[in-house]
C-alpha cells in the first residue's frame, strides 16, 4: 500500500509510474481527486477489537488529502498534525508519507523530515527528489558537509532539471546548473529549476546569522512562474508556502 510520491506531469522527462496496485494521491490531488484502488483500505487499530463489533476500515487518504488542501490554504500547523495522525494511524504507508515530510522540514522538525525521506527512498529507491529533500533537512540541522557525506543515492532521473538539482546538491558547487538546465520561460521547468536553487541556497546558509537574501529571490522568482500561478501542482503550493513561511515578499 503507498501513497504516490509521483506528480501528474513530468519536468523535462518521464519518470517511470509506480505500479499500479497502490493508493495513488498525487502532488496535483485535490480534496475530490484522490483515487482509491480497491482493497486498499485498512482497518483502523482501535476499532479491531477481539469479539466486538466488526472492524470499521479506515482510507488513510481521509487524513492526507485534507493535509494537503490545509497546506494549500497555508496552514502549516494543521496540514502538519493531519500528516501526523495518519503516519501513526497507518505504519503500512508511513514509507509513503511525503507530504509529511516536506511539511515537518517547514516546522524545523529537520531529524523527523530527514527521517520519512529516507524511509521513502528505502521503499522507493528512484524517488530523486525525497534524496534531496533528505539532504537539505540534514544540512539545516548538521551543516551541509555532514550531509553531503551522507548524501542518498539514486539511478540516474530522466527529468534534466530534477537530475541537475540532485547533482548540484550532491556535489556542492551553486546552483548554476541547476538553472541553466531549464529555458528561464517561466514554465513548468523554469518553475522547478527556481525551486531548487532556492532551495539550495537556503541549504547551504546554516547558522545563526545565515544571509537567505539569494534563497529569498529565486523562491520568489519560482513563485511568480506562470507555471505557478496557474498550476495545481502541489510543489506551486510548496513554493507558496515556503515564502509565506520565511515571511519573504517582493
Amino acid at each position: 500500500m503507498a501513497l504516490s510520491t509521483k506528480q501528474c506531469t513530468p519536468v523535462n522527462g518521464t519518470k517511470p509510474r509506480r505500479p499500479q496496485s497502490q493508493i495513488a494521491v498525487s502532488r496535483r490531488t485535490t480534496l475530490g481527486g484522490a483515487a482509491l484502488l480497491g482493497g486498499m483500505h485498512i482497518v483502523d487499530s482501535a476499532s479491531a477489537i477481539s469479539n466486538g463489533p466488526s472492524p470499521r476500515y479506515w482510507d488513510p487518504t481521509d487524513l492526507v488529502i485534507p493535509g494537503m488542501q490545509k497546506f494549500r490554504d497555508l496552514d502549516l500547523d494543521g496540514a502538519a498534525s493531519d500528516f501526523d495522525e495518519a503516519w501513526l494511524r497507518a505504519p503500512s504507508v508511513r514509507p509513503f508519507l511525503w507530504q509529511r515530510g516536506i511539511a515537518l522540514y517547514f516546522q524545523s522538525r529537520f531529524p523527523e523530515a530527514a527521517d520519512q525521506f529516507r524511509s521513502d527512498v528505502a521503499v522507493n529507491p528512484r524517488n530523486t527528489e525525497e534524496a534531496i529533500w533528505a539532504f537539505i533537512s540534514e544540512a539545516r540541522m548538521d551543516g551541509p558537509s555532514q550531509a553531503r557525506a551522507n548524501f542518498v543515492q539514486v539511478p540516474q532521473d530522466p527529468r534534466p532539471v530534477i537530475q541537475a538539482a540532485y547533482e548540484s546538491f550532491k556535489n556542492g558547487g551553486g546552483p548554476e546548473k541547476i538553472l541553466a538546465s531549464s529555458r528561464r520561460d517561466g514554465d513548468q521547468s523554469d518553475f522547478y529549476a527556481r525551486l531548487y536553487a532556492g532551495l539550495y541556497f537556503e541549504s547551504m546558509n546554516v547558522g545563526l546569522f545565515r544571509d537567505n537574501t539569494a534563497a529569498k529571490k529565486e523562491l520568489l522568482a519560482a513563485c511568480a512562474t506562470p507555471y505557478a500561478q496557474q498550476s495545481d501542482d502541489y510543489y506551486a503550493a510548496v513554493a507558496r508556502l515556503h515564502v509565506n513561511v520565511r515571511g519573504w515578499s517582493a
